[in-house]
């Protein structure tokens, strides 16, 4: 910077660029160059500050690109002249910016200025962002020249953004009243009862507020949002309103007919009036009727009460269950009628301790249960609890007792799950808030939604406190979760994981082949694994609509099979699949069984474990592991999810077992499939909502959501963070610099005396 000093008077004035040249004009004159002649100003601009962004706040150990600034400064010199600062537009039009050389002009986009008070709120791109160095823009105003906005909003975000709402707008005006600011015209129209109230201050500038009951925005479909097997990234400002839902919820419900509890024997015979339930030695169920959880409840705590019907402190264990449907139906006597009912794949192991008659004990907590049930319908009903036979015995109080009640379900659960965003039809994601406190990020990729893989916060977060959130994922490769700039979770598998459990379904799904003839036995009560006296068999077992998506890797699998006689001989088996897409049921034609292709893939079952107790299903009533077996199904080009399996048993010795007559034998399959693509067929992109025909409002604030076609780094989200979550020391305003483009010429005559200060070097002048 120069000065010009005037000694009589006192008075100076400085300018900007280096004092070059200096010529006597003639004996009383000298020339200086004025800021116009040096490249380092922006033309036609009186102001200009600079601004230093703090390089210990951004990130990582490289550079990010394009990246963009918020810019959210008070600063009276940005008030219009008329207000006692130096904008000449009353629009702020006069304000631009400029990378460190003074003069290429940046993309910038403003979100708010107030001519009053020099409130200014802007997104500006910055080409390279240092990491190790601080970088320095310029902040150019006082042009009177200008009249129209200088900003190129598009230009501040690339091609990764698919969109970006600020939501400063009134969302009670024309539809779609929440503008995108990238190039893809993704806005987006308010619907409920919101009213221009509900466009508040946010974090950033404005912000919606949501009622919680019906207030969300949306975008129609779009394949902008399509990510398929690809990357992508949304984030977003939240504040709630407090605890969503308003605390826990508590429900407590006792058995109500006879035939809502019962025990079933070994043997299968089920008893619904016998004043009492033997839990660990006898299948027992209990029915709770209008339970009524709903959808996306987090169960916290749930258990079942049982009144000691007699004492004991035998050692006993159970496994408890529930039975997986949406609507279990109340017991029958029929034989196996509560063993064979589908159980949940969660269960909760139950050792109970000592029992006094007429007092009361609980289960321990079935959370896990209960919350299956509800996750997989969306809410339920009625619930039948599920144990099975295990070790000892204790007596409960059935509903026929006259002398204590029957057992009662208590389950403890919070509500008020708010979705925050939301893009899902039969494949999509979503971000939520439990009713918990937890902040949740699911995908899925199939009309199922479970979802697939979620990931969650440790922490919680409803606390009318402001928090950015930003889900990631990578490729087809990994999702990331992070809340206020650090990552909170993660998945780096994308393996989502299943289980299907099928018994044998119809008399024809099960059946015995003689060897030496083919003749074909579809009615046995029972199957001989697998000779029958002293007669060589094959057997095999249809198992229908098995739910295992094509391309699943199999982790585990067996056949579950229940005595019906026992035995213990030396017995060897081998257990194959049939290797078909999808298998039919066994007919009376001969060699049904053994005309069936065999899979490559076989396992052996030696040594099979003596068979000691009628109607155990344990272990020792188990295969090993056949998930070879049933990949190589799986494998097969035409393999369908719902398809049916048959299991194909030969080898030597006998172990009898029920057959679909009595207890059927039962496939189960764990497995894991990879995520395959995020690409919906309908679906709009909302948020504060669940799709809405699903409800689950957010109740509080949304503000600066944003989604791109790319997996944003951990560096790149906590420089965004620091910079939005505290712009006031991201960067740095420097000092006004002014331009006096009215400094050309000084003459120094009639005595007048001055003084030349040049790049801090004073320089004396004195007339003749």
């Amino acid at each position: 910077m120069s000065c010009l000093i005037n000694e009589k008077t006192g008075k100076y004035k400085c300018f900007l660029g280096k004092l070059l040249i200096l010529t006597i004009v003639s004996l009383y004159s000298f020339n200086i160059g004025a800021h116009e002649a040096h490249a380092d100003w922006e033309s036609g601009y009186s102001y200009r500050k600079s601004v230093t962004i703090d390089n210990t706040k951004v990130s990582g150990s490289a550079d990010h690109t394009n990246f963009p600034v918020l810019i959210n400064k008070t600063d009276t010199d940005l008030r219009t002249t008329g207000n006692g600062g130096h904008v000449q537009n009353a629009n702020g039009y006069d304000i631009i910016f400029t990378a460190s050389d003074g003069t290429t002009n940046l993309d910038f986009e403003v979100e708010k200025y107030v001519a009053t008070t020099g409130e200014f709120v802007a997104w500006v791109r910055i080409p390279t962002l240092d990491y190790n160095d601080d970088t320095i823009i310029y902040i150019y105003y006082g042009n009177s020249g200008i009249s129209t906005s200088q900003e190129n909003v598009t230009g501040v975000w690339n091609s990764n953004y698919k969109g970006v709402w600020h939501l400063k707008e009134d969302p009670s005006g024309g539809a779609p009243q929440m503008d995108d600011s990238t190039s893809n015209g993704n806005h987006m129209t308010s619907s409920g009862t919101m009213t221009s109230g509900d466009q508040v201050a946010g974090k950033i500038d404005g912000s919606l507020d949501l009622d919680g009951t019906d207030d969300y925005i949306s975008r129609s479909y779009d394949t902008d949002f399509n990510f398929g097997t690809g990357s992508f990234t949304t984030s977003g400002w939240f504040k709630t309103a407090g605890s969503p839902g308003g605390g826990a919820t508590s429900t407590d419900v006792s058995v109500t007919a006879s035939s809502d509890d019962g025990h079933e024997s070994p043997a299968g015979s089920v008893n619904l009036s016998y004043y009492r339930l033997d839990v660990g030695a006898y299948h027992v169920g209990t029915r709770f009727l209008n339970v009524n959880i709903p959808a996306n409840a987090t169960i916290t705590n749930a258990y079942v009460t049982y009144y000691a019907k007699s004492g004991s402190s035998t050692a006993t264990s159970t496994t408890i269950y529930a039975e997986d449907s949406a609507t279990p139906a109340t017991y029958t006597t029929a034989s196996y009628n509560i063993s064979s009912r589908t159980k949940t794949s969660a269960s909760v192991p139950w050792s109970p301790g000592t029992w006094v008659t007429g007092n009361t004990y609980n289960s321990p907590d079935i959370s896990s249960v209960i919350q299956e049930l509800v996750d997989t319908y969306s809410g339920v009903t009625n619930i039948s609890i599920l144990t099975d036979i295990g070790t000892g015995k204790r007596e409960a109080v059935d509903y026929n007792n006259p002398d204590y009640p029957g057992p009662a379900l208590h389950v403890e659960y919070s509500t008020g799950t708010q979705f925050v965003t939301s893009r899902y039809d039969d494949q999509g994601f979503k971000t939520w808030l439990k009713g918990s406190g937890e902040f949740v990020f699911g995908i899925d990729d199939d009309s199922d939604w479970g979802p697939d893989i979620e990931i969650e916060s440790s922490g919680t977060y409803d606390d009318d406190t402001w928090h950015q959130f930003t889900a990631v994922k990578s490729s087809n490769d990994a999702i990331y979760l992070y809340i206020d700039g650090a990552q909170v979770d993660s998945d780096t598998s994308l393996n989502a994981s299943g289980n299907v459990t099928v018994s044998v379904s119809q008399e024809s799904d099960d059946a015995e082949e003689y060897v030496s003839n083919g003749a074909m036995d579809l009615s046995s009560s029972d199957l001989e694994l697998v000779m029958e006296g002293g007669t060589d068999q094959e057997v095999g077992m249809r198992f229908q609509n098995i739910t295992i998506p094509s391309g699943a890797t199999i982790t585990n699998a067996y056949v579950q099979f229940k005595v019906d006689e026992t035995s213990s001989g030396t017995t060897n088996l081998t257990v194959y699949g049939e290797d078909t897409d999808n298998s039919s049921t066994f007919t009376s034609s001969t060699h049904n069984i053994t005309g069936r292709t065999k899979t490559s893939a076989s396992v052996a079952w030696n040594s099979v474990p003596a068979w000691n107790t009628v109607g155990e299903a344990g272990v020792d009533q188990r295969t090993p592991n056949i998930s070879s077996v049933i990949q190589e199904v799986i494998d097969r080009v035409g393999w369908s999810s719902g398809n049916a399996v048959s299991i194909i048993i030969d080898g030597t010795g006998t172990r009898v077992a029920e057959s679909y007559a009595g207890g059927a034998p039962q496939l189960v399959v764990d497995y894991t499939v990879q995520l395959s693509t995020l690409t919906s067929n309908s679906a709009p992109l909302t948020f504060g909502s669940d799709e809405p025909a699903n409800a689950s409002y957010f109740d509080g604030i949304i503000d600066e959501a944003r989604i791109s076609n790319t997996a944003r780094s951990a560096d790149w989200i906590q420089t965004s963070y620091n910079n939005q979550n505290s712009p006031s020391t991201f960067y740095t305003f420097g000092t006004e610099e002014a331009a006096d483009a009215t400094l050309k010429e000084f003459i120094i005559s009639g005595g007048v005396k001055a003084k030349i200060i040049i790049n801090g070097l004073k320089q004396k002048l004195y007339d003749n």
